[in-house]
């Protein structure tokens, strides 16, 4: 089972562990299952911008993420389009969940998992706009 970064939708503890718990069912003993996350502990506030062209078309998308309780962050995306000579904006903001990392091995625990896990500290370094770091996690269980 692979749950990227998507996982974060997951904004309350309960439901976290819920969909980790379904993942299991769908799993074999011996089974994986990988999943892409931030911890509480090393997140920080950050701004990105993303760019890209083809054709005629061409979005730029800059990207703010901020805590706003002690177990979620919102990120705030506004889409500057161009396409020939029109200019659109869009924007929407998602709430997202952040736990600690206590949480994250208790539930994995929990839910049957024994759990390795590296660090994927730099993947988005190109498109901070500033000084700062985006961390993520990556947690491969397998199911015992």
């Amino acid at each position: 089972v692979v749950i990227p970064d998507s996982i974060a939708y997951m904004t309350t503890l309960e439901d976290l562990k819920k969909t980790l718990m379904n993942a299991s069912r769908h799993l074999k003993t011996g089974g994986v299952i990988l999943v892409v996350a931030h911890t509480r502990e090393e997140f920080q506030e950050n701004n990105f911008a993303y760019t890209g062209a083809k054709e005629d078309l061409h979005v730029t998308l800059f990207e703010n993420n901020h805590i706003v309780s002690g177990s979620t962050y919102e990120a705030t995306m506004i889409y500057l389009i161009r396409q020939g000579p029109e200019t659109r904006i869009h924007h929407e903001t998602h709430t997202l969940g952040l736990f600690p990392y206590e949480e994250w091995s208790r539930l994995f625990k929990e839910c049957g998992f024994t759990v390795e896990e590296m660090n994927i500290d730099h993947l988005y370094d190109q498109y901070l706009l500033e000084e700062g770091e985006y961390k993520l996690k990556v947690f491969v269980g397998t199911l015992r």
